[in-house]
Protein backbone atom coordinates (compact mmCIF):
# COMPACT_ATOMS: atom_id res chain seq x y z
CA UNK A 1 0.00 0.00 0.00
CA UNK A 2 0.92 3.39 -0.71
CA UNK A 3 0.53 6.91 0.48
CA UNK A 4 0.91 10.22 -0.81
CA UNK A 5 3.83 11.81 0.19
CA UNK A 6 3.69 14.96 -2.05
CA UNK A 7 3.12 16.25 -5.34
CA UNK A 8 5.17 18.64 -6.86
CA UNK A 9 3.90 21.23 -9.67
CA UNK A 10 6.01 23.12 -11.64
CA UNK A 11 5.20 27.04 -13.21
CA UNK A 12 3.68 26.06 -16.18
CA UNK A 13 4.72 29.37 -17.76
CA UNK A 14 8.34 28.15 -16.73
CA UNK A 15 10.87 26.50 -19.03
CA UNK A 16 8.97 22.87 -19.71
CA UNK A 17 10.35 20.23 -17.55
CA UNK A 18 9.01 17.34 -20.07
CA UNK A 19 9.61 18.61 -23.64
CA UNK A 20 6.75 16.85 -25.63
CA UNK A 21 4.37 17.31 -23.14
CA UNK A 22 1.70 19.96 -23.23
CA UNK A 23 0.72 19.89 -19.68
CA UNK A 24 1.61 21.01 -16.30
CA UNK A 25 4.58 18.98 -15.18
CA UNK A 26 3.73 17.66 -12.05
CA UNK A 27 6.14 14.91 -10.32
CA UNK A 28 3.83 12.79 -7.42
CA UNK A 29 5.82 11.31 -4.37
CA UNK A 30 4.87 7.69 -3.19
CA UNK A 31 5.83 6.23 -0.02
CA UNK A 32 5.29 2.59 0.89
CA UNK A 33 3.17 2.11 4.12
CA UNK A 34 1.72 -0.59 6.28
CA UNK A 35 -1.93 -1.23 5.28
CA UNK A 36 -4.92 1.01 6.66
CA UNK A 37 -1.58 3.77 7.82
CA UNK A 38 -2.30 6.37 5.10
CA UNK A 39 -3.51 9.27 7.41
CA UNK A 40 -0.26 11.45 7.44
CA UNK A 41 0.09 14.48 5.86
CA UNK A 42 0.16 15.18 1.58
CA UNK A 43 2.52 18.38 0.48
CA UNK A 44 1.37 20.21 -2.48
CA UNK A 45 4.18 22.29 -3.64
CA UNK A 46 4.48 24.58 -6.25
CA UNK A 47 7.82 25.18 -7.64
CA UNK A 48 7.30 29.20 -9.23
CA UNK A 49 11.19 29.68 -9.41
CA UNK A 50 14.40 28.07 -9.32
CA UNK A 51 15.01 25.94 -6.50
CA UNK A 52 18.14 22.99 -5.55
CA UNK A 53 16.89 19.33 -5.96
CA UNK A 54 18.31 19.54 -1.99
CA UNK A 55 15.62 22.58 -1.35
CA UNK A 56 13.38 20.61 -3.40
CA UNK A 57 13.42 17.08 -1.49
CA UNK A 58 13.76 18.83 2.02
CA UNK A 59 10.66 20.47 1.20
CA UNK A 60 9.17 16.77 0.16
CA UNK A 61 10.14 14.98 3.47
CA UNK A 62 9.40 17.93 5.86
CA UNK A 63 8.19 21.26 4.54
CA UNK A 64 5.96 23.38 6.69
CA UNK A 65 2.63 25.43 5.08
CA UNK A 66 3.66 28.88 3.84
CA UNK A 67 5.54 30.46 1.39
CA UNK A 68 9.08 29.75 0.46
CA UNK A 69 11.99 31.67 -1.40
CA UNK A 70 10.84 29.54 -4.96
CA UNK A 71 6.95 29.02 -4.22
CA UNK A 72 4.31 27.86 -1.57
CA UNK A 73 3.58 24.48 0.56
CA UNK A 74 0.11 23.73 1.46
CA UNK A 75 0.11 20.48 3.99
CA UNK A 76 -3.35 18.46 3.51
CA UNK A 77 -4.40 15.76 5.66
CA UNK A 78 -4.74 12.31 3.57
CA UNK A 79 -7.89 12.19 4.96
CA UNK A 80 -9.17 15.51 4.01
CA UNK A 81 -8.36 14.57 0.28
CA UNK A 82 -12.03 13.91 -1.72
CA UNK A 83 -10.95 11.95 -4.81
CA UNK A 84 -13.88 13.46 -6.75
CA UNK A 85 -12.60 17.18 -6.10
CA UNK A 86 -10.07 19.13 -8.30
CA UNK A 87 -6.95 19.04 -6.34
CA UNK A 88 -5.27 21.35 -8.34
CA UNK A 89 -6.98 24.20 -6.37
CA UNK A 90 -4.66 22.67 -3.18
CA UNK A 91 -1.52 24.01 -5.08
CA UNK A 92 -3.16 27.58 -4.79
CA UNK A 93 -5.26 27.37 -1.57
CA UNK A 94 -7.46 30.43 -0.93
CA UNK A 95 -8.85 31.82 2.53
CA UNK A 96 -12.21 33.11 0.99
CA UNK A 97 -15.08 30.96 2.88
CA UNK A 98 -17.53 30.07 0.34
CA UNK A 99 -19.44 27.97 1.89
CA UNK A 100 -22.19 30.28 2.36
CA UNK A 101 -22.26 30.92 -1.42
CA UNK A 102 -25.00 29.78 -4.19
CA UNK A 103 -23.58 27.86 -7.32
CA UNK A 104 -23.83 29.95 -10.35
CA UNK A 105 -26.00 27.54 -11.92
CA UNK A 106 -28.49 28.17 -9.52
CA UNK A 107 -29.05 31.43 -11.25
CA UNK A 108 -28.21 30.85 -14.81
CA UNK A 109 -28.05 27.63 -17.08
CA UNK A 110 -24.45 26.78 -18.74
CA UNK A 111 -23.45 25.80 -22.28
CA UNK A 112 -20.03 24.79 -24.01
CA UNK A 113 -20.30 27.02 -27.63
CA UNK A 114 -21.33 25.11 -30.10
CA UNK A 115 -18.58 23.41 -32.38
CA UNK A 116 -19.22 24.59 -36.28
CA UNK A 117 -17.17 21.25 -37.50
CA UNK A 118 -15.12 24.26 -39.70
CA UNK A 119 -14.76 27.51 -38.98
CA UNK A 120 -13.72 28.57 -41.57
CA UNK A 121 -16.70 27.41 -43.35
CA UNK A 122 -19.06 28.85 -41.29
CA UNK A 123 -17.59 32.03 -39.95
CA UNK A 124 -17.37 34.74 -42.59
CA UNK A 125 -16.51 38.49 -42.79
CA UNK A 126 -18.93 40.86 -44.46
CA UNK A 127 -16.77 40.82 -47.74
CA UNK A 128 -17.47 36.61 -48.05
CA UNK A 129 -21.39 37.41 -47.58
CA UNK A 130 -20.90 40.30 -49.86
CA UNK A 131 -19.03 38.04 -52.37
CA UNK A 132 -21.67 34.69 -51.56
CA UNK A 133 -24.45 36.75 -52.06
CA UNK A 134 -26.01 35.14 -48.96
CA UNK A 135 -29.41 36.74 -47.48
CA UNK A 136 -29.08 37.87 -44.14
CA UNK A 137 -32.26 35.19 -43.66
CA UNK A 138 -29.30 32.50 -43.83
CA UNK A 139 -27.00 34.26 -41.42
CA UNK A 140 -26.85 35.24 -37.82
CA UNK A 141 -24.85 37.34 -35.80
CA UNK A 142 -21.40 36.34 -34.29
CA UNK A 143 -18.77 37.41 -32.11
CA UNK A 144 -15.89 35.02 -33.27
CA UNK A 145 -13.50 35.24 -30.56
CA UNK A 146 -12.44 36.31 -27.21
CA UNK A 147 -10.00 38.69 -28.65
CA UNK A 148 -12.09 40.91 -30.48
CA UNK A 149 -13.65 41.79 -27.32
CA UNK A 150 -12.06 44.69 -25.15
CA UNK A 151 -13.56 45.51 -21.85
CA UNK A 152 -16.88 43.89 -19.85
CA UNK A 153 -19.80 44.02 -22.38
CA UNK A 154 -20.23 43.80 -25.94
CA UNK A 155 -22.83 46.09 -27.62
CA UNK A 156 -24.49 46.59 -30.74
CA UNK A 157 -21.38 49.42 -32.03
CA UNK A 158 -18.99 46.72 -30.97
CA UNK A 159 -20.59 44.56 -33.58
CA UNK A 160 -20.52 46.74 -36.51
CA UNK A 161 -17.16 48.08 -35.76
CA UNK A 162 -15.61 44.62 -36.10
CA UNK A 163 -17.74 44.41 -39.34
CA UNK A 164 -16.58 47.75 -40.71
CA UNK A 165 -12.49 45.80 -39.76
CA UNK A 166 -13.27 43.01 -42.08
CA UNK A 167 -13.52 40.06 -38.95
CA UNK A 168 -15.68 37.12 -39.39
CA UNK A 169 -19.23 38.58 -38.04
CA UNK A 170 -21.01 36.19 -39.51
CA UNK A 171 -21.91 32.72 -38.56
CA UNK A 172 -23.70 30.64 -41.78
CA UNK A 173 -26.66 29.44 -40.16
CA UNK A 174 -29.59 28.71 -42.80
CA UNK A 175 -32.96 27.51 -41.76
CA UNK A 176 -34.17 24.31 -42.99
CA UNK A 177 -33.90 23.91 -46.89
CA UNK A 178 -36.08 21.18 -48.46
CA UNK A 179 -34.17 21.51 -51.62
CA UNK A 180 -31.00 19.98 -49.63
CA UNK A 181 -30.78 16.16 -48.68
CA UNK A 182 -30.77 15.46 -45.00
CA UNK A 183 -27.47 13.78 -45.16
CA UNK A 184 -24.07 14.95 -46.01
CA UNK A 185 -23.05 11.97 -47.57
CA UNK A 186 -26.30 11.52 -50.22
CA UNK A 187 -25.21 15.48 -51.35
CA UNK A 188 -21.73 14.29 -51.91
CA UNK A 189 -22.19 11.42 -53.29
CA UNK A 190 -24.86 13.40 -55.86
CA UNK A 191 -21.93 15.78 -56.69
CA UNK A 192 -20.10 13.18 -57.99
CA UNK A 193 -22.54 11.64 -59.73
CA UNK A 194 -23.49 14.92 -61.43
CA UNK A 195 -23.22 18.57 -60.21
CA UNK A 196 -26.18 19.30 -62.86
CA UNK A 197 -28.52 16.72 -60.99
CA UNK A 198 -28.29 18.52 -57.51
CA UNK A 199 -31.69 20.22 -56.39
CA UNK A 200 -31.91 23.93 -57.41
CA UNK A 201 -34.27 27.14 -56.74
CA UNK A 202 -35.20 28.85 -59.58
CA UNK A 203 -36.63 31.23 -57.48
CA UNK A 204 -33.19 32.16 -56.06
CA UNK A 205 -33.87 31.99 -52.21
CA UNK A 206 -31.62 29.22 -51.66
CA UNK A 207 -29.70 29.11 -55.31
CA UNK A 208 -26.61 30.73 -53.40
CA UNK A 209 -26.87 28.95 -50.50
CA UNK A 210 -26.43 25.56 -52.79
CA UNK A 211 -23.57 27.12 -54.26
CA UNK A 212 -21.23 27.73 -50.94
CA UNK A 213 -22.66 24.55 -49.85
CA UNK A 214 -21.18 22.61 -53.39
CA UNK A 215 -17.76 25.27 -52.96
CA UNK A 216 -18.06 23.70 -49.11
CA UNK A 217 -17.60 20.23 -49.98
CA UNK A 218 -15.18 20.67 -52.85
CA UNK A 219 -12.63 23.39 -51.07
CA UNK A 220 -13.12 22.62 -47.18
CA UNK A 221 -13.69 18.56 -47.39
CA UNK A 222 -16.98 19.02 -45.28
CA UNK A 223 -17.87 15.18 -46.48
CA UNK A 224 -14.82 14.23 -44.10
CA UNK A 225 -15.98 15.80 -40.84
CA UNK A 226 -18.15 13.18 -38.48
CA UNK A 227 -19.01 16.40 -36.82
CA UNK A 228 -22.30 16.90 -39.61
CA UNK A 229 -23.22 13.43 -39.04
CA UNK A 230 -24.34 14.33 -35.88
CA UNK A 231 -26.41 17.13 -35.75
CA UNK A 232 -29.83 17.64 -36.84
CA UNK A 233 -29.09 19.57 -40.00
CA UNK A 234 -25.77 19.08 -40.98
CA UNK A 235 -24.96 22.44 -42.89
CA UNK A 236 -25.67 24.58 -40.06
CA UNK A 237 -24.22 24.71 -36.47
CA UNK A 238 -26.18 23.41 -33.75
CA UNK A 239 -28.34 26.27 -32.86
CA UNK A 240 -28.35 28.13 -29.46
CA UNK A 241 -30.24 31.54 -28.10
CA UNK A 242 -27.67 34.51 -27.86
CA UNK A 243 -26.32 34.05 -24.51
CA UNK A 244 -26.42 36.97 -21.85
CA UNK A 245 -23.06 36.25 -20.16
CA UNK A 246 -19.89 35.06 -22.79
CA UNK A 247 -16.81 33.54 -20.77
CA UNK A 248 -13.58 32.45 -22.66
CA UNK A 249 -13.04 28.77 -21.87
CA UNK A 250 -9.10 29.43 -21.56
CA UNK A 251 -6.95 32.61 -21.11
CA UNK A 252 -3.55 33.03 -20.24
CA UNK A 253 -4.65 36.60 -17.99
CA UNK A 254 -7.73 35.85 -16.20
CA UNK A 255 -11.26 35.32 -16.98
CA UNK A 256 -13.13 37.91 -18.07
CA UNK A 257 -17.30 37.66 -17.36
CA UNK A 258 -18.94 39.81 -20.44
CA UNK A 259 -22.26 40.89 -20.46
CA UNK A 260 -24.08 40.42 -24.14
CA UNK A 261 -25.99 42.92 -24.92
CA UNK A 262 -26.54 42.18 -28.70
CA UNK A 263 -28.51 38.72 -30.22
CA UNK A 264 -24.53 37.82 -31.63
CA UNK A 265 -23.99 34.19 -31.12
CA UNK A 266 -20.78 32.54 -30.13
CA UNK A 267 -18.71 29.68 -30.90
CA UNK A 268 -16.70 26.92 -28.86
CA UNK A 269 -14.28 29.50 -27.39
CA UNK A 270 -16.56 30.89 -25.61
CA UNK A 271 -18.90 29.20 -22.74
CA UNK A 272 -22.22 31.35 -21.93
CA UNK A 273 -25.06 32.29 -19.70
CA UNK A 274 -28.35 31.44 -20.66
CA UNK A 275 -31.95 31.61 -19.30
CA UNK A 276 -30.46 33.85 -16.63
CA UNK A 277 -33.26 34.49 -13.83
CA UNK A 278 -32.08 37.21 -12.14
CA UNK A 279 -33.45 40.89 -13.15
CA UNK A 280 -31.48 43.15 -14.53
CA UNK A 281 -29.65 44.50 -11.12
CA UNK A 282 -29.05 41.69 -10.09
CA UNK A 283 -27.22 40.64 -12.44
CA UNK A 284 -25.13 43.78 -12.90
CA UNK A 285 -24.36 42.64 -9.63
CA UNK A 286 -23.83 39.18 -10.03
CA UNK A 287 -20.86 40.92 -12.65
CA UNK A 288 -19.49 42.98 -10.53
CA UNK A 289 -18.33 39.89 -8.17
CA UNK A 290 -17.61 37.92 -11.05
CA UNK A 291 -15.33 40.43 -12.17
CA UNK A 292 -13.73 41.06 -8.88
CA UNK A 293 -10.60 40.60 -7.00
CA UNK A 294 -12.18 37.94 -4.66
CA UNK A 295 -13.90 36.39 -7.71
CA UNK A 296 -10.44 36.09 -9.32
CA UNK A 297 -8.84 34.07 -6.28
CA UNK A 298 -12.51 31.80 -6.09
CA UNK A 299 -11.95 30.98 -10.09
CA UNK A 300 -8.25 30.02 -9.88
CA UNK A 301 -9.61 26.91 -7.50
CA UNK A 302 -12.06 25.66 -10.48
CA UNK A 303 -9.28 26.24 -13.41
CA UNK A 304 -7.07 23.43 -15.01
CA UNK A 305 -3.54 24.29 -15.76
CA UNK A 306 -1.98 24.08 -18.81
CA UNK A 307 1.72 23.86 -20.12
CA UNK A 308 2.83 27.49 -21.21
CA UNK A 309 0.45 29.01 -18.26
CA UNK A 310 -2.72 29.07 -20.43
CA UNK A 311 -6.11 28.61 -17.71
CA UNK A 312 -8.80 26.24 -18.76
CA UNK A 313 -12.55 26.57 -17.10
CA UNK A 314 -15.00 24.44 -18.87
CA UNK A 315 -18.77 24.33 -18.44
CA UNK A 316 -18.42 22.02 -16.13
CA UNK A 317 -16.34 24.23 -13.60
CA UNK A 318 -18.29 26.93 -14.16
CA UNK A 319 -21.91 25.45 -13.13
CA UNK A 320 -20.05 24.61 -9.52
CA UNK A 321 -18.65 28.31 -9.23
CA UNK A 322 -19.33 29.61 -5.74
CA UNK A 323 -21.04 32.97 -6.34
CA UNK A 324 -22.57 35.45 -3.36
CA UNK A 325 -26.28 35.29 -3.19
CA UNK A 326 -27.34 38.71 -5.44
CA UNK A 327 -30.77 37.78 -4.45
CA UNK A 328 -30.61 37.77 -0.67
CA UNK A 329 -28.48 40.85 0.28
CA UNK A 330 -29.26 44.00 1.20
CA UNK A 331 -31.05 45.86 -1.76
CA UNK A 332 -28.54 48.87 -1.50
CA UNK A 333 -25.41 46.75 -1.51
CA UNK A 334 -27.17 45.06 -4.64
CA UNK A 335 -27.37 48.21 -6.30
CA UNK A 336 -24.04 49.44 -5.35
CA UNK A 337 -22.65 46.59 -6.89
CA UNK A 338 -24.47 46.93 -9.91
CA UNK A 339 -23.69 50.72 -10.05
CA UNK A 340 -19.91 49.37 -9.69
CA UNK A 341 -20.37 47.05 -12.90
CA UNK A 342 -21.55 49.85 -14.89
CA UNK A 343 -18.38 52.43 -13.82
CA UNK A 344 -16.07 49.39 -14.60
CA UNK A 345 -17.18 48.65 -18.02
CA UNK A 346 -17.73 52.50 -18.91
CA UNK A 347 -13.79 52.97 -17.53
CA UNK A 348 -12.70 49.91 -19.95
CA UNK A 349 -14.22 52.18 -22.70
CA UNK A 350 -12.73 54.97 -21.23
CA UNK A 351 -9.44 53.04 -21.81
CA UNK A 352 -8.75 54.36 -18.21
CA UNK A 353 -7.34 52.39 -14.93
CA UNK A 354 -9.72 49.94 -13.75
CA UNK A 355 -7.95 48.93 -10.95
CA UNK A 356 -9.33 51.45 -8.70
CA UNK A 357 -13.11 50.34 -9.92
CA UNK A 358 -11.99 46.93 -9.10
CA UNK A 359 -10.58 47.49 -5.47
CA UNK A 360 -14.16 49.57 -4.95
CA UNK A 361 -15.99 46.73 -6.03
CA UNK A 362 -13.63 44.46 -3.16
CA UNK A 363 -14.49 46.85 -0.53
CA UNK A 364 -18.29 46.62 -0.86
CA UNK A 365 -17.91 42.65 -1.37
CA UNK A 366 -16.00 42.62 1.81
CA UNK A 367 -19.71 43.52 3.47
CA UNK A 368 -21.10 40.27 2.20
CA UNK A 369 -18.01 38.02 3.11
Amino acid sequence: MFSIKAFVQFNPAGERIFPDAHTTALITFLEATPENESDGETRFIRVDDSVSGYELRDAVKEGESGRTDWGFINCVQQTQLDPVKNWESLFTPTDIDTSSFRRLDEFATVHRGVTTGAVNFFCLSQADVDDLELANEHLSRLIRRPRLVDGYDFRDEDWEELRGNGEDVWLFDPDLIQEIPESIRVFTEQMAEDSSVLPDDDSGRVANVLAYLRGGVSKHGLSETTTFEDRPYWYRPRRQDSPQVLIQNASGDGFTFLLNETPARNIHNFDGLYDVTLNETELKALLAYLNSGVAERVVSNYTQTRQGGLEKLGPGALKKLPVIDVTDIDDELTTDLADLFDTLRETTRRDDDCESVINRIDAVLQQTL
